[in-house]
């Protein structure tokens, strides 16, 4: 008889390392270090597989970690460094196309990816790992990830302010699945990797109970948004992003 099925998450890190993060840089590996660490902690206490992948983005998007399992993981010290503009939307449809590639034979497998930026998009319409030159197309690219994913895959992408999330909304991104965070300190970074790490725990104790959905994150209590994301977010009418 076969037994149960292992629980196997997939949590990815996608991480602005364009000019204007450079600084918040050493706190953006503290953050991520310690986001790493509760994730390694909890994979042990309910006794759940995880596995981690990082990107980071400027006007190129790189992915430094693929996949790893969480209790081999090391500090992103040497691996996160600024400069450069702000790829956003290459970095979004990067990392869900590569992830998607990842064998989900045996166990029950889910995603959660979270993405943070500090800035806007202007640089995928340049970017060499854009599937698109054309910045419609890439709204375009982004609405269609959006509708086709499973249920057990969930993107949140973590903006600046209230004009982020206009913006991140006009890219294609649903707005359930934006949240904002103060990039102007080191407190709003910690403040920012507290949302990660209450999203992610409710996802990871949700697993446990056999809630097989979309994960949700909560903005900071500070900032006046208090939509998380939904199951199935719907696509916003794509318009054309700032290309500036």
């Amino acid at each position: 008889m076969a037994g149960s099925q292992n629980y196997i998450n997939h949590v990815a890190l996608v991480l602005d390392a364009s000019s204007s993060m450079s600084h918040l840089s050493g706190k953006v590996v503290e953050v991520a270090d310690q986001q790493i660490a509760y994730l390694a902690r909890r994979s042990r206490e309910l006794d759940q597989e995880t596995r981690v992948t990082v990107y980071v983005f400027a006007n190129e998007v790189e992915c430094v970690i693929y996949d790893k399992d969480v209790l081999r993981m090391p500090s992103l010290k040497q691996m996160y460094r600024t400069g450069g503009m702000t790829a956003l939307l290459a970095a979004a449809l990067k990392s869900q196309h590569e992830l998607a590639q990842t064998a989900q034979l045996y166990g029950d497998h889910s995603f959660l990816t979270f993405v943070l930026t500090d800035g806007q998009e202007n640089a995928s319409h340049r970017c060499k790992d854009a599937p698109a030159r054309d910045p419609r197309s890439l709204v375009d690219a982004v609405a269609q990830m959006f509708a086709t994913q499973a249920d057990n895959w969930t993107l949140a992408v973590l903006v600046p302010d209230q004009m982020g999330k206009r913006e991140a909304m006009q890219c294609g991104f649903p707005k359930d699945n934006i949240a904002i965070w103060d990039a102007t300190s080191t407190q709003g970074l910690e403040e920012a990797g507290q949302v990660i790490q209450q999203a992610t725990e409710k996802f990871m104790v949700g697993r446990t109970k056999g809630i097989r959905e979309r994960g949700r994150c909560s903005p900071p209590a500070r900032t006046p948004s208090t939509r998380t994301p939904s199951r199935r977010p719907a696509s916003p009418r794509p318009t054309r992003p700032d290309t500036r």
